[in-house]
This record gives structure tokens, C-alpha cells and sequence, in this order.
């Protein structure tokens, strides 16, 4: 069975802030460590 996608529009500047925000989370829940959330950080822009 195949889960329905959720896409979300980034239209802000906040929203971009959000996504920012939540990726960084998500890497840190995931052990990335801070170098590397660092510089995947810095690409996204």
C-alpha cells in the first residue's frame, strides 16, 4: 500500500524559516553531527 504524499508550497520568507527550521531538527533527532548539519544547512541557502 502507498502512503499519499504531502507537498508544501514554500511562498515566504517564513515559510522557508519553518522548512529551515524543521530539516535542522530532524537532523539533529537523526545524529547528524553539527558540521554536517552545518553545511547541508548552508546549501539549502
Amino acid at each position: 500500500m502507498t502512503a499519499a504524499t504531502e507537498n508544501w508550497t514554500i511562498a515566504t520568507t517564513a515559510d522557508a524559516a519553518r522548512a529551515r527550521a524543521l530539516l535542522a531538527r530532524l537532523a539533529a533527532d537523526a545524529g547528524v553531527p553539527t558540521a554536517g548539519r552545518a553545511r547541508f544547512l548552508a546549501a539549502l541557502g
